[in-house]
C-alpha cells in the first residue's frame, strides 16, 4: 500500500513540475504524498474490503464443495500392515514407526518437527530432530503425506472438514487439534487431492 501510494504521489509531483512548472521541492513532494494518501486511502480501502469479501464467497464455496466430497465414502489408500519409520537426523534418538493411514499432520518447528497420529482413537504427538523437507523428501510419492504449507505435512486421507476464509483454506485433520492453514502456492494441489480424498 505504501509503495502504490509513493510511486503516484512521485508521478503527480512530476507531472505537476513538467505540465504546470511547479517549483521543484521536498516539501512540495511531502505536500503531494500526503494528498496522494488522503485522495486515495478510502478508494483503495473500499476496493480491498470487496476483494476480500470477494475471496471469502470464493473459497467458502469451495470448500463447502470439497466438504460434500469428503463426506462421500472412499477407499483407503494404504494398507494396514504397510508401517513407515519417520527418523530423526540423528541416529541417538528412535524414530516413530506407525501406519501411514493413522497420520494427522508434522508440523515444523525450527529444527524438530512435531508429529501428530492417532493411537486407539487417541492423538499422539512425538517430537523428532528433522526437517519437514528431509520429511518430504523421503515420502514424496505417498499418498498419505501432502506437504500444504511451509510448515506442514497433512494427511488428506485424515481430513475430516476444509474451512474456507480470505487468505485460502484450513483444514480440520482432529476435532481436538488446530486447523491447518493451507498456503496460496499449494491451494491448487490442495484441491485436486481434496476432490480425490
Amino acid at each position: 500500500m505504501g509503495w502504490s501510494f509513493l510511486a503516484i504521489a512521485i508521478l503527480n509531483y512530476y507531472t505537476g513540475v513538467i505540465i504546470f512548472n511547479y517549483t521543484s521541492s521536498v516539501l512540495g513532494l511531502a505536500e503531494m504524498l500526503w494528498q496522494t494518501i488522503v485522495v486515495g486511502f478510502i478508494p483503495f480501502m473500499v476496493l480491498t474490503f470487496f476483494r476480500q469479501m470477494r475471496l471469502l464467497k470464493q473459497h467458502l464455496e469451495e470448500a463447502k464443495k470439497m466438504n460434500i466430497k469428503l463426506h462421500q465414502p472412499h477407499q483407503s489408500h494404504s494398507h494396514p500392515t504397510a508401517r513407515v519409520l519417520i527418523a530423526s537426523e540423528n541416529e541417538r534418538e528412535e524414530g516413530i514407526q506407525l501406519n501411514p493411514d493413522h497420520l494427522l499432520y508434522i508440523e515444523s518447528s525450527d529444527n524438530y518437527i512435531e508429529v501428530f497420529w492417532l493411537e486407539n482413537e487417541t492423538v499422539q504427538k512425538a517430537i523428532l530432530r528433522s526437517t519437514l523437507k528431509r520429511i518430504e523428501e523421503k515420502f514424496e510419492n505417498h499418498p498419505n503425506f501432502f506437504r500444504c504449507h511451509r510448515a506442514f505435512i497433512v494427511n488428506p486421507n485424515r481430513i475430516k472438514e476444509v474451512e474456507g476464509n480470505s487468505q485460502g483454506y484450513r483444514v480440520v485433520l482432529h476435532e481436538t487439534l488446530k486447523p491447518i492453514p493451507v498456503s496460496r502456492g499449494k491451494q491448487a494441489d490442495f484441491k485436486q487431492i481434496a476432490s480425490l480424498a
